[in-house]
């Protein structure tokens, strides 16, 4: 009988994370006791919780830091994100559209260690695309002269 409560009880808790599988939400569980037992003084064992029905006894207690929502994270775009930003910028998003560029590798988490990391990689992606720009020039000339010898 205990089995089938589990069981049924888990089956219910994952169709309703399915149901609810776009609205995230942070839940954190408290509990505390109804009854408090008594300390143990030193050098004693401690009573078994099964002595007395009471001590097994738990409410919930609802804590008010959970029920906000979540604050925005510094992330670092590692591509040009249509509606969000260029590569390379940094920027402070809603924690399910940081999730969702994360799990894509679309973006990285502005830890001080990849501010470092990506800020270097910054200055080489410019310094690559002035190069490249520089050479553009050249090359349309070249592409202009073999299309105008055709």
């Amino acid at each position: 009988m205990l089995k089938r409560c589990v069981l049924e009880h888990r089956f219910s808790l994952l169709a309703f994370s399915r149901l609810n599988r776009n609205q995230q939400s942070r839940f954190l569980w408290k509990f505390t006791h109804v009854y408090m037992p008594e300390r143990t003084p030193d050098g004693l064992l401690q009573r078994p919780p099964t002595e007395h029905q009471d001590f097994t006894k738990y409410e919930a207690i609802e804590d008010k830091q959970y029920q906000e929502p979540a604050p925005p994270l510094k992330m670092i775009l590692l591509e040009d994100v249509d509606d969000v930003g260029d590569k390379f910028e940094i920027l402070e998003l809603s924690d399910n559209l940081a999730h969702k560029l994360y799990l894509t590798k679309k973006a990285a988490y502005a830890s001080p260690f990849d501010l470092e990391y990506y800020g270097k990689k910054k200055e080489e992606f410019l310094a690559q695309k002035d190069t490249r720009i520089a050479k553009m020039p050249r090359d349309l000339a070249k592409l202009a002269s073999k299309i105008s010898s055709t």
